[in-house]
């Protein structure tokens, strides 16, 4: 049995569940199940904002421009 999670972003509920459909522990485990739920944006107490795919992808253009 192997337990654990991942983020993924998505555009909706139902981009998120195409998404975790193609994990592949689905084609050799029958009984692989699979939740798919929303997560926070912010964290209310520090306001922490979660990265959304405009910051990915803005942060890893700035870790590729140092290692140049």
């Amino acid at each position: 049995m192997q337990v654990g999670y991942y983020h993924i972003l998505a555009n909706d509920l139902d981009d998120a569940i195409r998404i975790a459909m193609e994990y592949p522990e689905f084609e050799y485990v029958p009984s692989a199940s699979i939740e798919v739920r929303p997560i926070k944006a912010r964290e209310i107490e520090t306001g922490f904002v979660y990265p959304t795919e405009e910051i990915t992808k803005e942060l890893s253009g700035k870790h590729d421009r140092r290692q140049r």
